[in-house]
């Protein structure tokens, strides 16, 4: 690649500041794990950022509002309230948006790099936790998620006890330890029955028929509403409420990227238009020169 472009990670950078105006936070350290209530009455839509420093699994969960987190580089959940999410994040910088309005987001942060250590294992204060973050971790760069879910009626009364409990009060960390424990707890069973009987959300299995399907030329909307036997206007409302991406740009997006990558690694300009569903070599460079801000030739 030409040293003198940038490169395509520094250009994903994002230029969002972190969203601290209004924001009314509490905040729970334990020995291994933090909890922290966020609330915050956004008066418009609000883009920000929130930054990473060491690898961590995290449940989060909205009690109020609508808030959309990038979970990787390719991959945005929108979470309204009443769901909650679980994922694993690597160090890094990741966008954040917030709808209008009232928004009350409670998130468990749990640190795992010490699970490689084989004898720290047994000094898991939660081991409740430990299936949960080794489905999860992804040895690679990047994130591994699960899918946005309901929580019930138990653990939103729990979520409302624990975000009243006073941060400052001894006796109150014997109490969120016990709730926290307990949360944890149901959603490693809930994990391990969606194991025992797996489900892919709509959006979910669009996404992975996309993956696995770039080289089609004929990928686009009306394939898969046909494929899925559902209207493209659903699709397309499911699938961006998930991730953030119309089909369209996702499409795009993948393609571009599967091309770059392939480049990089000395494939031929034929096969990698095939590869990614291009059929004419002109509209391809078009394509991959708008995405990229640089040539395939450069790469």
């Amino acid at each position: 690649m030409n040293k003198n472009l940038p490169s395509n990670e520094s250009s994903q950078e994002p230029k969002e500041k972190p969203i601290k105006d209004g924001l009314r936070s509490k905040v729970y350290r334990f020995d291994q794990l933090h909890y922290y209530s966020h609330k915050l009455d956004a008066p418009r839509h609000l883009n920000g950022k929130y930054g990473i420093k060491s690898p961590h699994f995290f449940m989060l969960f909205v009690l109020e509002g609508r808030i959309s987190i990038q979970t990787n580089d390719e991959d945005n959940r929108w979470i309204s309230q009443g769901e909650f999410f679980c994922t694993y994040h690597d160090a890094g910088k990741y966008r954040l948006a917030i709808e209008p309005g009232p928004q009350h987001v409670v998130t468990l942060i749990y640190n795992p790099t010490f699970i490689h250590k084989e004898t720290a294992k047994n000094e898991l204060r939660f081991p409740s936790i430990l299936p949960v973050i080794e489905a999860l971790l992804n040895h690679n760069k990047g994130v591994s998620s699960l899918p946005v879910l309901k929580f019930p009626a138990r653990m939103a009364r729990q979520l409302e006890e624990l975000v009243a409990l006073d941060p400052n009060k001894k006796a109150s960390n014997v109490v969120a330890q016990s709730l926290v424990l307990d949360i944890v707890q149901q959603y490693h069973h809930g994990v391990c029955a969606a194991q025992q009987h797996p489900s892919l959300t709509l959006a979910e299995l669009v996404k992975v028929y996309i993956d696995q399907n770039l080289s089609n030329p004929q990928l686009q909307l009306q394939l898969l509403s046909e494929h899925f036997h559902a209207s493209a206007r659903t699709l397309q409302r499911k699938f961006q409420r998930a991730y953030g991406y119309t089909l369209k740009s996702y499409i795009t997006k993948q393609r571009m990227d599967k091309a770059a990558q392939l480049l990089r690694d000395g494939v031929a300009l034929a096969d990698v238009l095939h590869a990614v569903g291009y059929v004419d070599q002109h509209s391809f460079s078009v394509q991959f020169k708008k995405y990229h801000s640089y040539a395939p030739s450069f790469v």
